[in-house]
């Protein structure tokens, strides 16, 4: 017969329950003594060193037991944190694939993103309309600050409508960068990289920012639209 022991398992196979429970092995603890000294109720120790991370409430609760914990069984506290918020940062697979596919279109990649759903419960109402109005440009396409004040009521809203898209908080999602100011204009764009991205996209895009011809208009090799596109309009 074999009597021959497993290897332990190497450190970065082993999950935080499993280093947490060797920890207190190795301090030659039992759970209720390490309960006792650290004034936990034992069901605590028992659910860190199972990974059952759930039962012990919000984030911030089972990050400072683990910090505690595992400073106290030998194992650098700060870095089953971290592990422990890498594991729980994973996104959902739908949250995933927006990510991906904004990835894929500032790599310059033509992705649609007019199907990610977005949470604007906490959006203002005009806010909201004017990133709905926002949604509804097509790629290519391209409407001004005083276009998208006009179907909101007015153009004297212009000025409302550049700061509601300076707020957006879901830049490319919510396509902000195929808002121009007047005359073609760039405008401004508060995501990361500011107008230079916001001309990145457009050009991936292959929008026309005015409708002026250029000697490159039928070249596919260059970054604009094959012909002038027309202004998307209601």
């Amino acid at each position: 017969m074999d009597e021959t022991a497993a290897p332990a398992p190497a450190p970065e196979a082993r999950s935080i329950g499993q280093r947490l429970r060797a920890g207190r092995e190795r301090a030659g603890l039992s759970v209720a003594a390490s309960a006792e000294k650290l004034h936990l109720d034992p069901k605590v120790i028992e659910a860190l060193e199972a990974d059952r991370f759930a039962e012990l409430g919000a984030s911030v609760y089972v990050r400072g037991h683990l910090r505690r914990y595992g400073d106290f069984v030998g194992e650098p506290g700060a870095e089953l944190v971290s592990a422990y918020a890498a594991r729980e940062a994973r996104p959902p697979p739908e949250v995933q694939a927006a990510i991906e596919d904004i990835v894929a279109l500032l790599s310059g990649e033509a992705r649609d993103l007019s199907g990610v759903a977005l949470d604007m419960e906490r959006v203002e109402e005009f806010d909201r309309r004017v990133y709905e109005v926002a949604r509804g440009i097509p790629a290519g396409a391209t409407l001004s600050y005083g276009e998208i004040a006009t179907r909101l009521g007015g153009r004297e809203l212009a000025r409302d409508v550049g700061q509601a898209l300076g707020r957006n908080p879901f830049p490319i999602v919510v396509p902000c960068h195929r808002v121009l100011a007047a005359g073609g204009k760039a405008g401004g764009f508060s995501a990361n990289g500011g107008v230079t991205t916001k001309l990145r996209l457009l050009t991936i895009e292959r929008a026309r920012t005015s409708a002026t011809p250029t000697l490159f208009d039928d070249d596919s090799a260059f970054g604009l639209a094959v012909k002038p596109r027309r202004r998307h309009s209601a």
